[in-house]
């Protein structure tokens, strides 16, 4: 299955800077996000899916009240939008044998530059980060548990450190750090 989008939004009432007052911001402002999102699913062999996708997006301020200074924004990228976002995720399921309910996981996903500010003087690097999962569905072997899973998810894997916003000079945070999550559910 492969999907395509291509869009072009607009949004009003954006904040902007309150031309009377610097201490405060009014909802008198306009941004237009134009982009492209592309995403492929696909079932490479019985046991082994693969997900991946793409988006690029072209943001801007359209319409903006000059700060006190008299600087303007228009024309500048909205924050913690980025340029491009990819992400590939690979799915593997054992069906036969003594394995059989036994699944593993990888991905890889790419964050690309972003800025962290209206001003556009603070931007963000790009990242990629691995994640893994590993889950065992005790339905395969055991019919009487159908229903019963037990997962264990890893996003950033590597525990790779990076930053995800820059709103100022001393105002930057860093993305997660690795997390390793169990989980056993019963579906019904």
């Amino acid at each position: 299955m492969f999907t395509g989008t291509v869009f072009d939004l607009k949004q009003q009432n954006v904040l902007t800077p309150d031309a009377l007052d610097f201490r405060f911001n009014t909802q008198a402002g306009e941004a237009r996000v134009r982009g492209l999102e592309l995403e492929a699913k696909a079932s490479l062999t019985d046991s082994l899916d693969i997900v991946a996708s793409y988006a690029a997006m072209n943001s801007r301020f359209t319409k903006a009240n000059a700060n006190a200074a008299g600087v303007g924004i228009v024309g500048n990228e909205l924050p913690f939008v980025p340029r491009q976002q990819a992400s590939a995720w690979l799915d593997y399921t054992i069906r036969t044998g003594d394995w059989a309910g036994l699944g593993l996981g990888a991905g890889v996903r790419y964050i690309g530059v972003s800025v962290g500010d209206n001003a556009n003087l603070y931007r963000t690097p790009v990242v990629t980060l691995v994640d893994a999962a590993l889950r065992y569905d005790f339905g395969y072997r055991y019919p009487t548990l159908k229903g019963v899973d037990l997962a264990l998810n890893a996003t950033n894997l590597f525990d790779k450190t990076y930053v995800t916003t820059c709103i100022a000079a001393t105002g930057c945070f860093y993305g997660n750090r690795q997390t390793i999550l169990a989980t056993l559910r019963y579906r019904w």
